[in-house]
């Protein structure tokens, strides 16, 4: 059944980085249009590029199982990067890849250490005291894990060395062999457990500000 997992993987996927969109090009969550406002949607702009690009992803590896094939996402993330090399000032386009990705990272360290994670959701004041940490320290590790893939690629331009890129995976394997590395991969690791959770809270329990509209 794991074709079938994948597949609503991919479904979801598509659906929250379509609901991104709508955040950053139709206001969705009614941010309004000064510049604290353009930022945040311009955040969710990334954030729904990141999530679109992971979508197909998963269908790409859907169709590897097809062929009975091993997804390489190292291998993928290399080639990609020696075919944006290969072209007129790829190394400078591959950095600026790589410092887009590591400045989402660094929005995310932002993001949880100065958001009220509880002052979206309806719901009661125990389960926003739980949800409260969760949001905060799971954000902080997906900013972690994006500022090292960033700074990864990055480097990899900088140095013009398609072998230095490394996806997500990679980042935390660079992680790993750093001195205390299988510590910094676990506490990583249940700080994208705890950012899932909060996912969970956000889908069951966030409030949607709908347009100002006539009562049905």
């Amino acid at each position: 059944m794991g074709w079938v997992w994948l597949s609503l993987i991919a479904a979801g996927l598509f659906c929250f980085s379509t609901w991104r969109a709508l955040q950053a090009l139709l206001d969705a969550d009614r941010q309004g249009r000064d510049w604290k406002a353009i930022g945040i949607r311009a955040g969710q702009a990334m954030s729904g590029l990141i999530y679109g690009t992971l979508a197909f992803s998963v269908l790409e590896l859907l169709d590897e199982l097809e062929g009975l094939h091993h997804a390489d996402e190292e291998q993928e993330v290399q080639r990609n990067a020696a075919l944006l090399m290969s072209l007129p000032y790829g190394g400078v386009a591959l950095i600026a890849v790589g410092l887009f990705v590591a400045a989402a990272g660094a929005l995310n360290i932002a993001h949880g250490l100065v958001r009220r994670f509880h002052s979206d959701l309806e719901c009661s004041a125990a389960l926003k005291r739980v949800a409260r940490p969760m949001g905060r320290i799971g954000y902080i590790a997906r900013g972690i894990a994006f500022a090292l893939t960033g700074s990864l690629l990055a480097k990899a331009g900088f140095d013009a060395r398609s072998s230095e890129a490394r996806g997500l995976g990679g980042a935390l394997e660079a992680l790993k062999v750093q001195p205390g590395g299988a510590l910094l991969l676990m506490l990583t690791a249940l700080g994208l457990v705890a950012f899932g959770l909060f996912g969970l809270f956000e889908a069951r329990y966030r409030a949607l500000r709908a347009p100002d509209g006539p009562t049905p």
